[in-house]
């Protein structure tokens, strides 16, 4: 996304400001480094096992919400908005 911006003469972060999701380590070296979303995979992971293993048990209860904590990593692809 930031080098296509840049092909197009769109700065990052001055003129569009770039998010991710889950802090990948392309994300941190690209330039600027991105801002990014970090979760908890592993976590992720055990709930949904959890669901899955509910599931194969028998159990016709319905799916438990799970909220996981997320995690916000500042990085330079991201300005406050200029002003009006």
């Amino acid at each position: 996304m930031i080098r296509s911006a840049h092909a197009r003469g769109i700065r990052v972060p001055d003129d569009l400001s770039v998010v991710g999701f889950d802090g990948t380590f392309i994300g941190a070296v690209s330039q600027p480094s991105l801002t990014t979303i970090r979760q908890d995979i592993a976590g992720k992971g055990r709930a949904a096992a959890a669901s899955l293993l509910r599931r194969m048990a028998g159990s016709t209860a319905e799916p438990e919400r799970v909220v996981l904590p997320v995690e916000l990593v500042p990085g330079g692809s991201t300005a406050p908005p200029s002003p009006r």
